[in-house]
């Protein structure tokens, strides 16, 4: 069995799926740019490179990147920079080449990805505990992604 081909490609040359049934707002970029840049990158995109450099998923990631390259911030791997990440050569993000998945692949990989968390559910207890745990932090609830209005949805 081949091993993944995962590189570093410029974020710039990755081209969205005209297809791509999910759509990023820009809080959402900001936020997940706010998560690259604390935390550090933790995931390849996944580019069928064959077909142009096409994103099959990390549509986002890909914005968030490029949102951080535009204002000329540098971007780590994980852990971060704190914590000793590697830095990733200016302009350029991890991928992973799935060329060779059809159009069909490529589709089935993409709405699924986007769907399966969407299918979960929260452990309201164990949920509770973890932000709880995090109260005292310097992670704010919006740093996670939670507002009022989510914790109040949550807790009913």
């Amino acid at each position: 069995m081949a091993a993944p081909k995962v590189k570093l490609v410029p974020a710039d040359q990755l081209v969205d799926d005209p297809k791509n049934a999910r759509r990023h707002s820009d809080a959402q970029v900001e936020h997940v740019a706010g998560l690259i840049t604390r935390l550090g990158w933790t995931r390849p995109i996944f580019v069928d490179v064959e077909a142009g450099n096409m994103i099959v998923m990390g549509h986002g990631a890909r914005k968030a990147a490029q949102l951080l390259i535009d204002r000329g911030e540098d971007i780590y791997l994980a852990p971060g920079k704190e914590r000793g990440g590697a830095k990733l050569p200016k302009g350029r993000v991890p991928i992973m080449d799935v060329s060779g998945w059809t159009p069909e692949e490529r589709a089935a990989a993409n709405l699924s990805d986007n769907r399966a968390a969407e299918m979960s559910e929260w452990d309201t207890e164990a949920l509770t505990a973890q932000l709880e745990e995090l109260a005292g932090s310097d992670f704010g609830m919006a740093d996670l992604g939670f507002d009022q209005d989510a914790l109040t949805v949550l807790a009913s």
